[in-house]
């Protein structure tokens, strides 16, 4: 059974990933040199934009609905007399 990724799970991975992103802006500070301040700063940039593409996989997959089935009015649902008479 394949289960679907619903908007608000990838909403949610989104915040998660923007707050990393903003987490690692602590790490730059604190970098030893600078060679660990650029790899922070490309880490949060990659995060970042993580972040969001999967906001806007969770846009899409909110604005997606499923079909819905129509309920269809019943015909024919009175039977007919046998002898030809009608009733009322």
């Amino acid at each position: 059974m394949k289960k679907k990724i619903t908007g608000s799970v990838l909403s949610a991975g989104a915040i998660v990933l923007g707050l990393a992103a903003v987490g690692c802006g602590g790490a730059i500070e604190n970098a030893a040199n600078g060679w660990a301040m650029l790899g922070y700063t490309l880490l949060a940039i990659v995060l970042g934009c993580a972040a969001l593409a999967l906001a806007g996989l969770g846009l899409v997959a909110e604005q997606r609905k499923e079909p819905q089935k129509i309920h269809k009015v019943p015909e024919n649902t009175v039977k007919k007399a046998v002898c030809g008479r009608k009733a009322g």
